[in-house]
């Protein structure tokens, strides 16, 4: 009977573990589909307005400046696409490089600000940005946080309507540095919430192009040493938190 029973735990950890290859493998063929599809649109308005540049009077400046513009901003979404892209493949081969230095966390997070308040503004969202006077440097890469940060704060944009809020905040908890970007924004649904670090992964609320963004989020703040939290609640907003740990060598000195 015993036997019976390890037989039966064994054939459903095996029929589970198959379920979750499939799983993973549609997720894997749904992406390709997806990026294909979302690598053409912009394609195709590039070569249309490019056509259309090339054969019709150019004495037209309004025409000049509305393709030239929309050239401009599909060329940009194709840029960042391959660059998810290319991320993702360092990641999944472990050949992504750190470049690792102190870093002021809150020297990035003006950084990210001046980024971003020029869209938050143009957009009507409330943009909050608060840290206190200093915080502890860590041992980073500053273009990867910077990257981070913006992808993170990217979402929460995305997800809010007009007149919404978005916090983007730094404490010290103990020897740890805790980054909160929060929104007011959709939410994400209790079934999703669970999977959305996952590669591939879309929600039903998603507007990523390439399922990847929150993924490679996790894995260059993994690469850190830190942990990246999602909380969130539907149709009530999201909060995202980056745990990064302080420099060991600055806390102590501070104690001598």
């Amino acid at each position: 009977k015993k036997y019976d029973d390890e037989i039966g735990k064994l054939s459903d950890t095996l029929n589970y573990m198959a379920e979750e290859i499939l799983k993973r493998e549609k997720m894997k063929d749904e992406f390709i589909s997806s990026i294909s599809h979302e690598l053409r649109t912009p394609l195709t308005s590039i070569k249309g307005w490019a056509i259309t540049l090339n054969t019709d009077d150019l004495k037209d400046q309004p025409l000049i400046r509305d393709g030239l513009e929309i050239i401009e901003k599909e060329s940009d979404r194709l840029t960042h696409m391959v660059e998810e892209l290319l991320d993702f493949s360092k990641l999944s081969s472990r050949k992504i490089t750190l470049n690792l230095e102190k870093v002021d966390i809150i020297y990035i997070m003006k950084h990210v600000e001046k980024q971003l308040s020029p869209r938050a503004n143009a957009e009507n969202i409330k943009f909050d940005v608060t840290y206190p006077k200093s915080l502890p440097s860590i041992l980073g890469d500053e273009n990867r946080l910077k990257q981070v940060f913006i992808n993170l704060l990217d979402n929460a944009f995305k997800f809010i309507s007009d007149d919404g809020k978005v916090e983007f905040s730094a404490r010290q908890d103990k020897g740890n540095i805790i980054i909160c970007i929060k929104d007011n924004g959709c939410g994400i649904s209790e079934e999703d919430l669970p999977y959305v670090k996952e590669k591939f992964y879309k929600g039903k609320n998603s507007k990523s192009k390439t399922g990847l963004g929150l993924s490679i989020c996790d894995e260059i703040i993994k690469l850190h040493n830190g942990s990246l939290e999602i909380k969130s609640e539907e149709n009530k907003g999201t909060e995202v938190y980056v745990t990064l740990p302080a420099d060991r060598e600055e806390q102590e000195n501070e104690k001598d």
